[in-house]
């Protein structure tokens, strides 16, 4: 699975997996390009999503992950201007993270995740406590508890800029119905 973006500047940005090493792949306009690897663990499986911020924000940017070793756990990798990333658990047990989707405003202190818990077939979404401070925790909650719902989930954010109104949208299937569902 790979996540791609670009930013204002023409760069563009793969996030993917290999060998169970989250990796960044980058490049620039000139054609120069770069990977270096975001988090080595050797736990990383399958699914991340990548959001590029805009040039005002504090972090260039994000991919959300899914880790699995005797736990699962979804993680958040925040890449600063100097190219340095930061790393935080949005949550961890049971079975969540899979189908990661990531989305935010073109300042990343409003971004959203969308994910599936896989033990209880739902879908969640995590957002940071505090806008723009992943250190302090995570909100996270059930946004479809229907049976056997979560797979494929795809997250879309809005920001009007005159009110500053933050709209948000997932799409997801509904295994149980057969269809495709949104909130």
């Amino acid at each position: 699975y790979t996540s791609i973006g670009a930013d204002a500047n023409n760069t563009v940005y793969i996030a993917f997996i290999h060998e169970g090493s989250l990796k960044l792949a980058t490049v620039d306009e000139t054609g120069d390009d770069k990977v270096v690897t975001v988090d080595p663990s050797g736990a990383v499986t399958m699914f991340c999503s990548l959001r590029v911020f805009g040039p005002q924000s504090a972090y260039r940017v994000g991919i959300a992950y899914y880790e699995y070793d005797n736990d699962t756990r979804l993680k958040l990798a925040l890449m600063d201007g100097n190219g340095r990333f930061s790393i935080h658990t949005v949550e961890e047990g049971g079975s969540v993270g899979a189908y990661v989707s990531l989305a935010g405003t073109a300042q990343w202190e409003s971004l959203r995740i969308a994910y599936r818990d896989a033990l209880r077939k739902t879908v969640k979404v995590a957002r940071m406590r505090e806008p723009g401070n992943p250190q302090a925790g995570w909100w996270t909650f059930h946004a479809d508890t229907m049976t056997d719902v979560g797979t494929y989930v795809s997250l879309a954010m809005n920001e009007n800029p005159q009110t500053r109104e933050i709209t948000a949208v997932a799409g997801y299937h509904d295994a149980g119905n057969q269809r495709a569902r949104a909130l």
